[in-house]
């Protein structure tokens, strides 16, 4: 191995390609379908005891080779070792090889077909594991009235059932965050995966429901429309997450719109030919509509990013009302309430804008400073006309701007 190290870009290694790849395609089928800890096959063989082991240190120096269908080929062979060998999905450099290919395009918004590739792979690795996993334990509750007789039921399955809960629990977030993707295909793979961890319950589904709120504003059908049923299904059996984990799911669907816009200016609505616009997020709001209380929470939890205090972008402002000005309303009492709320917010956000300008502005060059006898505060008093002086405020603008620029973006938002 270490000749080959030093020597992999000479010709007869780099252009016999589809050698490297069924070598390891096999390998890899070696490992999953034969127990190569047990002595009985491993005996004679030059590793022996540590074969499992060294056959993962080679395939692992593939991943990083400077060939993508090599590496590939190195990532599925290690996927197909780790479905009877889960404890190699607990080495270090594994999890953090695994982590990093399915954050990569999340961390740097930067997507390129080998790195979907790559994804598609490790998904597909961990999606196989879990099938497999499934069917084990399927297996082993067939014989459960043989083995009761012979062993404690309570500590039966309880460790591969246990290694792929604490597996998944490594994984999930990276899991998560690879369907930021603009690739239908890594998309609905991840989903996939989710299925499978929320049917087998091995987390707890409160992490996963803001990524399954994004899901649902997907553009593919076949994506959202599997993401609501989860969805239903979670607010049946465990009412009052989904309200939890609102706003945090309309802000990763606010990133993923803005992974898989084509326009310049974000919009919160979706257009299908011979319908009305429908916001995107509008089946959420359906979903969650069950009582009055409910629906003005949700209302006034999307309007309270308007505030000031929020620093909600202008673009994701846009995307907001969009969706507040789509959504499915049943009852005149539902748009009649958001318009009295906004009428309130304008009311006091507009004068409480103007009054943090105001401040902001340096003091005209003649002014007078009181005392106020009920604050104990000082007061600087010069004509208020000043303050419609259009050069005049020009002249007094503060050196840092930040303020003043979040609280015209703000205006403009209300």
């Amino acid at each position: 191995m270490s000749s080959f190290k030093e020597n992999s870009n000479l010709p007869q290694y780099r252009d016999y390609v589809g050698f490297w790849k069924r070598s390891l395609y096999n390998i890899g089928m070696l490992l999953r379908y034969f127990d190569f800890s047990s002595e009985d096959l491993y005996a004679g063989l030059e590793t022996g005891a540590e074969t499992v082991r060294t056959a993962f240190d080679i395939i692992f120096y593939f991943v990083d080779y400077d060939n993508t269908v090599i590496q590939l080929a190195a990532l599925q062979c290690l996927g197909n070792m780790a479905i009877r060998h889960f404890d190699l999905m607990l080495i270090e450099s594994m999890k953090e090889k695994y982590i990093d290919i399915l954050t990569r395009p999340y961390r740097l918004n930067i997507f390129n077909q080998h790195d979907s590739d790559m994804i598609l792979q490790v998904l597909t690795n961990i999606e196989t594991y879990l099938i497999e996993e499934d069917k084990r334990m399927i297996e082993r509750d067939k014989h459960w009235k043989e083995l009761a007789k012979v062993e404690n039921l309570k500590e039966m399955g309880d460790v591969s059932s246990g290694m792929a809960s604490t597996i998944i629990q490594i994984f999930l977030k990276a899991i998560l965050e690879s369907f930021i993707h603009d690739n239908v295909s890594v998309r609905f793979t991840a989903l996939k995966v989710i299925q499978l961890i929320l049917s087998q319950g091995l987390v707890h589904p409160v992490q996963i429901v803001p990524y399954l709120i994004c899901m649902s504003t997907d553009m593919e059908q076949r994506v959202s429309h599997t993401a609501d049923r989860e969805l239903q299904e979670i607010e049946k059996k465990y009412p009052g997450f989904i309200h939890m984990k609102l706003m945090q799911g309309i802000r990763l669907s606010y990133k993923l719109q803005a992974v898989l816009s084509k326009s310049l200016v974000l919009r919160g609505f979706r257009e299908t030919k011979g319908e009305i616009p429908a916001a995107l997020n509008g089946f959420l709001y359906s979903c969650l509509r069950s009582t009055k209380a409910q629906r003005r929470a949700i209302l006034v939890n999307l309007l309270r990013q308007f505030d000031v205090a929020q620093d909600t972008s202008l673009s994701m402002m846009l995307y907001l009302a969009d969706n507040l000005a789509y959504i499915p309303y049943t009852v005149i009492d539902e748009p009649l309430f958001l318009i009295h709320r906004i009428d309130l917010m304008v009311s006091v956000i507009g004068p409480n804008i103007l009054m943090n300008i105001r401040k902001g502005l340096k003091l005209p060059p003649t002014y007078e400073t009181k005392r106020n006898p009920e604050t104990g505060e000082e007061e600087f008093i010069y004509d208020e006309d000043l303050d419609d002086d259009m050069t005049s405020i020009l002249s007094r603008l503060p050196d840092n701007l930040e303020a003043m620029h979040r609280n015209l973006i703000t205006s403009q938002g209300i």
